[in-house]
């Protein structure tokens, strides 16, 4: 029991701290002119773009030919549908999501639970080589498994980015890729 106290006090502690680092983006961000965020989300967007054409370069949509499952489809419909609402760090919809939240709900939608967290699909869903990925996989992000978006296909996935920005499409390549999972495997 004293483990499990102490589990919950860790995290509790670990959420706080997240919280915080969150309010003070927010508020940094909040402070920039409007022509300093528009030069940000220029800058943020070059970058992306730069790394998707880099993934895309190197050949990989050649040998991406799988198709969605049944259940993938329905996870993809579900989450593209989602497009233009606003991120929450912490949040499964459904007016506001955060990454994991908007991948977790998809695939209740479509009749499978899975873990709420990117570390935990990343821990405990299986993992599939890029090349092999299909609609409805989820592509998982950063060394510390921090960030998840669904593959749509075309080299694309949908995701919630992070605070102040929406459910949106991006490149699947415009992010460092730890790899992809299947959630119907």
């Amino acid at each position: 029991m004293k483990k499990l106290e102490s589990g919950r006090e860790a995290k509790a502690t670990a959420q706080r701290k997240i919280e915080k680092r969150i309010a003070e983006a927010e508020k940094l961000e909040s402070a920039l002119a409007k022509d300093e965020k528009e030069r940000l989300a220029r800058l943020e967007r070059q970058a992306a773009d730069a790394a998707q054409a880099s993934w895309l370069g190197s050949g990989i949509l050649d040998d991406i030919r799988g198709e969605a499952t049944r259940q993938g489809g329905k996870a993809v419909a579900y989450a593209t549908a989602q497009i233009g609402k606003p991120y929450q760090w912490g949040a499964e919809g459904p007016k506001t999501y955060d990454c994991s939240g908007l991948t977790s709900q998809a695939w209740i939608s479509a009749g499978r639970g899975i873990p709420r967290t990117s570390q935990e699909q990343w821990k405990r869903l299986k993992h599939v080589a890029v090349e092999d990925m299909r609609p409805g996989d989820l592509v998982i992000y950063f060394d510390d498994a921090s960030h998840v978006g669904m593959y749509v296909g075309d080299g694309t996935i949908v995701h919630a980015p992070r605070p102040g920005r929406t459910v949106t499409l991006a490149g699947a390549g415009s992010m460092p890729i730890l790899g992809v999972v299947r959630p119907d495997a």
